[in-house]
């Protein structure tokens, strides 16, 4: 491609160089099961699967159906009692919800994501929703856990109606915040399942490093 880059002029040789990666991203993915018929029981069993692609039950004109490869997270995140715990409170505000809308459960399937956006002083605003409004294809979701916030702005989280015409939430994630949502809940029709969407983050750059990130856990919950 030699040849070709000589005949770009400056200005587009430039913007040639500049394309990188923003983002990162590990997944996991767990089978979370009641440990025995009791409803009223506190105890999960907690599987690790193999997890070899990914796909999201959306449209099939969006690219976010076709199977993506991730690297596995580390043994050591996934493996600790901590994020055990997490996992295990995920299915309790699953059974919470669906307990409130008369239904039981029994188990889930809970695929982990562990995602990094890195934000330089380039002009640059990535963000982890490129798609825009969307939903997530799952029953329920963490649409974003945010572990680390670092000189960054924006990054806004919204919820919105089914029809996309009312914002139910809008809020930028502290560290140790997250929203947990239904999203394409099977038992209700599309016309009543809920969207969602998240703005770019750009650099704050508050001790002159000329870098910034923000890194978040999430989780896509299929009954």
């Amino acid at each position: 491609l030699r040849d070709c880059f000589a005949q770009l002029e400056h200005d587009a040789l430039r913007k040639f160089e500049r394309i990188r990666s923003y983002r990162r991203r590990s997944i996991a993915k767990f089978e979370v099961i009641k440990a025995d018929d009791d409803i009223w029981s506190d105890h999960w069993h907690v599987a690790q699967q193999e997890c070899h692609g990914f796909s999201q039950n959306v449209g099939p004109d969006d690219p976010r159906a076709i199977v993506r490869v991730f690297d596995p997270t580390a043994q050591h995140i996934v493996g600790h009692r901590e994020f055990q715990r997490l996992i295990v409170a995920v299915a309790e505000m699953v059974e919470d919800a669906e307990t409130e809308a008369g239904r039981r459960v029994h188990g889930m399937t809970a695929t982990f994501h562990q995602m990094g956006l890195e934000v330089l002083a380039d002009g640059v605003a990535p963000s982890m929703a490129p798609e825009g409004v969307h939903r997530d294809g799952a029953d329920y979701i963490v649409s974003a856990l945010v572990m680390e916030r670092d000189d960054v702005e924006g990054g806004t989280s919204t919820v919105l109606s089914p029809d996309r015409s009312q914002t139910l939430l809008e809020v930028t994630l502290a560290p140790g915040q997250g929203i947990f949502q239904a999203d394409a809940l099977r038992c209700l029709p599309e016309a009543d399942q809920l969207w969602h969407t998240v703005t770019p983050v750009t650099l704050r750059d508050s001790d002159d490093d000329q870098r910034g990130s923000r890194n978040i856990f999430g989780f896509d919950v299929v009954l």
